[in-house]
């Protein structure tokens, strides 16, 4: 067997549709003599998040429109 373990995973972001499966690799050396099934599952949830809070991050849209947006909220408020 290989030292490394080709991991996967997917964003559950609500929506309907198609996903796509991310793709990362886990090193034998992660793993502990002592480790039972629990923290073996463990240990995989915490490097697929460790994965995906350095790989994937939400990227604005809008912003412009969103500032005029909350601009004329402001403006509404200072005239009341």
């Amino acid at each position: 067997m290989s030292e490394r373990f080709k991991a996967q995973y997917y964003v559950d972001d609500g929506y309907i549709g198609k996903y796509h499966p991310k793709h990362f690799t886990i090193e034998s050396s992660e793993i502990e003599d002592d480790m039972d099934d629990s923290s073996l599952e463990n240990l995989y949830e915490e490097c697929i998040q460790e994965h995906f809070s350095q790989n994937i991050f939400p990227c604005a849209q809008k912003v412009e429109k969103f500032i005029d947006w909350a601009k004329e909220q402001i403006s509404k408020r200072d005239n009341k």
